[in-house]
């Protein structure tokens, strides 16, 4: 079985949290990887990002998805937390 690498890309506050701008992550499982377990994973390694939420969106390749999306080797995911503005 040939690992999927993805590259998580941090932006905003998520990007203090993980003190980097980005970090590229192989996982070997046998039913693929889901968004959501990706954000699992993210919130076991960065705790803080876990105040976030749902509302912290997650974007594969520049396209909001499902949890239940199924990532692929390459894709790359943004962690966008919530924002506000007027």
């Amino acid at each position: 079985m040939n690992p999927v690498r993805i590259r998580v890309e941090f932006w905003g506050p998520a990007r203090e949290v993980a003190g980097t701008e980005s970090l590229d992550i192989d996982f070997v499982r046998p039913n693929g990887i889901t968004v959501g377990f990706l954000r699992e994973q993210l919130a076991s390694k960065f705790p803080r990002l876990r105040s976030g939420g749902k509302a912290m969106r997650l974007a594969v390749n520049e396209v909001f998805v499902a949890e239940n999306q199924k990532l692929r080797d390459g894709d790359v995911v943004s962690v966008i937390p919530p924002v506000s503005g007027g």
